[in-house]
């Protein structure tokens, strides 16, 4: 309970911090290890539309397009791991993997679920995302945050929701980006 509330005064600091234009890093590393493979979309989607194959999961799908996932190419460091991250985020809701969109959320944070059994997938898709808000990184005392405001043009709406996503980092050397808080 105590962490919770540590965790989510961190969340409420860099909201105010970021609306004061505190210090902000382009990028704390250069040599972070890369997410998983898996995470890697852009590639991987391009193939399968020049290959024509349709390895949609769902019935419903197969009306849809897939989703257009934002640029890889133009991050390095700690940006590009949030971006595949984003990634991975809109094509886990599409291809209905909760076990993977699971992994992408912070265990500590109010967003992930109690009873994993139970838990179901958001009912929408995404089509395409687009950043509204450039990929700042804020260095805390123990971690790492960003928070960027996220565009997702969905498949049965008109207009663009958009998305503030907060993800986080612990300092330690083998801490990874994780979605903290989804909104």
């Amino acid at each position: 309970m105590k962490k919770h509330v540590i965790i989510l005064l961190t969340a409420a600091l860099l909201f105010g911090l970021t609306a004061c234009g505190n210090k902000k890093s382009n990028d704390t590393s250069e040599t972070n290890p890369p997410l998983d493979s898996s995470t890697k979309i852009s590639s991987q989607s391009e193939a399968a539309d020049e290959s024509g194959s349709d390895n949609s999961p769902s019935s419903s799908q197969s009306k849809e397009q897939p989703p257009e996932y934002l640029d890889e190419s133009q991050y390095s460091g700690d940006k590009l791991e949030i971006v595949q991250l984003i990634n991975a985020f809109v094509k886990y809701r599409y291809d209905e993997d909760k076990e993977k969109y699971l992994s992408l959320l912070d265990k500590e944070s109010n967003i992930y679920p109690a009873d994993q059994t139970a838990f179901q997938l958001p009912a929408f898709k995404v089509q395409r995302a687009e950043l509204q808000t450039e990929i700042t990184i804020t260095e805390q005392k123990s971690m790492y945050v960003s928070q960027v405001n996220v565009n997702e043009y969905r498949y049965d709406q008109k207009d663009p929701f958009t998305a503030t996503l907060v993800f986080h980092k612990d300092k330690k050397p083998d801490g990874k980006w994780k979605i903290f808080l989804y909104d």
